[in-house]
């Protein structure tokens, strides 16, 4: 028997010894409430998800890539873009290694109105690489998160539209954009 059921136990006697002697009348005993438990269940956090009403900093934090599409959309200034088709850009991600010349990115679909493209290129050229950006109504945004060594060529359509961002720093003699 535990020190609980011991003390109980005590309890009960002197009850008893009281009540035969007649200090307690059998209206006058009040019996022992059963002990609370605390509830076993743990309490969980209210779950704040990200709404209109929710204060900003709760939400989450937009990628990388969506915050360099903004920095995109900010150097073009005035883009025939709609909210929903920001945030449903044509997406590409490139991320191998490259040597000198490489082709790394070929888009040559040409669309009737205006296309947005986010470009990933999470990659090191060493030297000449190149990419072929062909739709005439193409907004290409280029994010880079490698390093482009020397003589990066873009291939381009007279039409098309072009903005790179980069954590790396790059030069002028990175990149050269060639207008067909």
């Amino acid at each position: 028997m535990g020190n609980q059921g011991i003390y109980m136990l005590m309890i009960l006697l002197g009850l008893a010894s009281c009540a035969d002697s007649g200090q307690f009348s059998k209206s006058s005993i009040k019996h022992a409430e059963a002990p609370q438990v605390a509830d076993a269940t743990p309490e969980t956090p209210d779950v704040v998800e990200s709404s209109p009403e929710a204060p900003e900093e709760l939400a989450a934090e937009p990628a990388e890539e969506y915050t360099a599409l903004d920095e995109c959309l900010n150097t073009w200034e005035n883009h025939p873009f709609s909210l929903e088709e920001i945030k449903n850009p044509t997406l590409a991600n490139i991320d191998q290694n490259k040597g000198n010349g490489d082709l790394i990115y070929s888009d040559p679909t040409a669309t009737e109105l205006p296309a947005l493209y986010l470009v990933t290129i999470g990659l090191n050229v060493a030297n000449k690489g190149m990419m072929e950006l062909r739709n005439p109504n193409g907004w290409y945004c280029l994010y880079f998160t490698g390093r482009i060594a020397n003589n990066f060529q873009i291939l381009m359509g007279q039409e098309s539209m072009l903005a790179t961002v980069s954590q790396e720093t790059q030069t002028a003699n990175n990149f050269k954009v060639i207008r067909q």
